[in-house]
């Protein structure tokens, strides 16, 4: 089924803007005399303005309690090699790429022998581990920092100038091999012209695989890159999991990994199969309930970390915010990616692992996602760890997006919590977390469909995913889910087979929460979509509390909290007839998108 996509309207405000480009110096932040709220204004304007005024930005960002990201967010290093072809300068070109590659190990080895220590195999970790864990990656060094600790002599590094030289016996001059760039200067658009060959090749070697020459006729053309591809420059080479290591940029101007990773359980990938669309559970209700499904739209719920003056739709800042910190509600507003690539190593701020047995993890290639659809880069200093909350519409006394506790993020619990900011900070930065407004097929490129769960499981073989038919030839091997899901709608028996049953269970939950949803409208009027939307808190709130319920009650009270129920709920609330297939739901969903455009 195809949908359209729709870019996001924000409204136009002075203050959303960001800089283009960040400066290339290094160092911490410099303390500052006190700043007015207009002072703060007119220096954010001047900034977007021109990006080089990193001093003004570091003024504002020390006066109102912004810190620098570091760790896994901070800010990334590149190489301009000089021109050289004798031996001596191969020998010192070779010994900078041999020092960074000693860097980057030292990097990794801390962030997984951390894991390693601290995250059982199938829980995740205790919650009073998550916050130490964000520390822990916000005080590792910057890049810069860890490439001049691994440097190796003869090498040497002049930090004013950058340049890293070869130290050559006196009267010679030291070799000038390479300057260390930092920031955005340190990538690199890649050529359209390479891109082009770089689809071809694909296209080529898809072709070679298809025997049939009218089957390749009907086969779709390999997805080309919709946004600019970056890499590093001097380390252009450099490759992850098999494959080149390239950036994209957010709608922030952070770049970003070019491949991003989500999981997700049985009953929420049978659904993206279904539907093909993948988005938050706040757009889901409105769609269920007849209404429009707009990440922009506001709701009393995301109020809360809106100043007192609200404005008439959330910004990309608030929305991206209010996602993360309601994103396990139904205030949930696009779908939370990771940059990381390791299996397992997300988790809640309870410490609750994302892989779960029977899951899905999905490889999202960001590059093919249109530049109109919402995506932030939540964890990077030039996404939203750089972003002045304040000047965006954020209340800063709800959110905190510095990374440790010493900023004012806690684990108490009780009356003295309720007083405390969200650490916005340090949950983004331990999953190294992206926001993406909706995901679809087209942007998938390869899923795992792994039977354990928790770090350190086993790691399934992923089934490629090169066209829209890949996507939906994978989901017809479920089919007994959703024939079930229609048989138990029809009060039909069901085949006795554990992916059926998962089909049957989700269409009983649906069911439930529809009759719910009369007996709570009774003989009132209908609701709206987002009224109906609004009477999902309550449920939202009783499925936490029974989370650790191991009775009867606590199942019946935790799956109030599950999106099956609650699309059953507001489609009563809104007066709606209850689906009458699997088929009528998903048409259900893509009209309330399609007419969204």
């Amino acid at each position: 089924m195809m949908l359209r996509s729709k870019p996001l309207a924000f409204p136009s405000t002075p203050l959303q803007g960001r800089p283009s480009a960040e400066s290339s110096t290094t160092g911490g932040v410099t303390s500052a005399p006190p700043v007015s709220q207009l002072h703060v204004a007119g220096l954010q304007w001047a900034i977007d303005q021109s990006p080089r005024m990193l001093s003004q930005r570091r003024a504002i960002q020390a006066a109102f309690g912004v810190v620098q990201a570091r760790g896994a967010g901070g800010v990334k290093i590149g190489f301009q090699f000089e021109t050289g072809d004798d031996e001596l300068f191969e020998e010192g070109k070779a010994l900078i790429l041999k020092c960074w590659a000693a860097a980057r190990n030292d990097r990794h080895t801390r962030k997984t022998d951390w894991l390693s220590k601290n995250m059982t195999s199938l829980s995740g970790m205790d919650s009073q581990k998550v916050p130490d864990y964000a520390e822990h990656l916000e005080q590792m060094e910057e890049e810069a920092e860890l490439f001049e600790k691994n440097l190796q002599a003869p090498l040497i590094y002049d930090k004013d100038s950058k340049k890293i030289s070869y130290k050559r016996e006196p009267p010679e001059e030291p070799l000038w091999i390479a300057t260390l760039l930092v920031g955005a200067e340190a990538f690199s658009k890649v050529d359209e012209a390479d891109q082009a060959d770089a689809v071809e090749d694909k296209e080529s070697e898809a072709e070679s695989k298809v025997e049939d020459e009218a089957e390749a006729d009907a086969e779709p053309p390999v997805r080309k890159p919709l946004r600019e591809i970056h890499k590093k420059v001097g380390r252009e080479d450099q490759r992850s999991e098999n494959e080149a290591k390239e950036y994209i940029k957010d709608q922030l101007g952070a770049y970003t990994r070019r491949y991003a990773y989500v999981e997700k359980n049985f009953f929420q990938m049978m659904d993206f199969f279904k539907t093909e669309l993948m988005t938050g559970r706040f757009q889901q209700a409105l769609a269920a309930g007849g209404g429009k499904p707009e990440a922009s739209t506001r709701s009393p719920k995301a109020d809360k970390i809106l100043p007192k003056v609200k404005p008439a739709t959330l910004s990309r800042y608030q929305i991206a915010v209010a996602h993360q910190y309601m994103g396990s509600s139904s205030e949930q507003r696009g779908v939370s990616l990771t940059s990381t690539a390791k299996p397992g190593a997300t988790v809640g701020n309870e410490g609750k692992n994302f892989r779960e047995g029977d899951g899905f993890r999905l490889k999202v290639d960001l590059a093919l996602v249109p530049p109109e659809i919402l995506l932030i880069n939540h964890y990077s200093n030039e996404g939203m760890l750089g972003v002045n909350l304040d000047a965006v519409g954020i209340d800063r006394r709800k959110i905190k997006n510095t990374t440790t506790r010493r900023a004012g993020t806690s684990n108490s619990t009780g009356a003295k919590a309720k007083n405390r900011a969200y650490p916005y900070g340090a949950s983004v930065t331990k999953n190294r977390e992206l926001f993406l407004e909706r995901l679809r097929p087209e942007w998938v490129v390869a899923i795992e469909h792994h039977p354990g769960g928790g770090y350190g499981s086993a790691v399934v073989a992923p089934q490629p995913i090169q066209s829209l038919k890949d996507f939906q030839d994978l989901g017809a091997t479920y089919s007994k889910y959703w024939a079930a899901f229609d048989a138990e709608l029809k009060h039909d028996p069901v085949e006795d087979d554990p992916v059926a049953k998962k089909g049957q269970s989700s269409a009983k939950i649906m069911m439930e929460g529809y009759e719910a949803g009369e007996v709570a409208l009774g003989t009132d009027p209908p609701l709206t979509a987002l009224e109906a939307h609004g009477r999902l808190k309550a449920h939202d709130t009783d499925a936490k509390k029974a989370q650790h319920l191991n009775t009867s009650d606590g199942a019946v009270r935790r799956q109030r909290g599950y999106s099956q129920w609650q699309v059953g709920y507001v489609r009563a609330l809104c007066g709606l007839a209850k689906f009458s297939s699997s088929a009528e739901y998903a048409e259900a969903m893509a009209k309330a998108y399609n007419e969204t455009t």
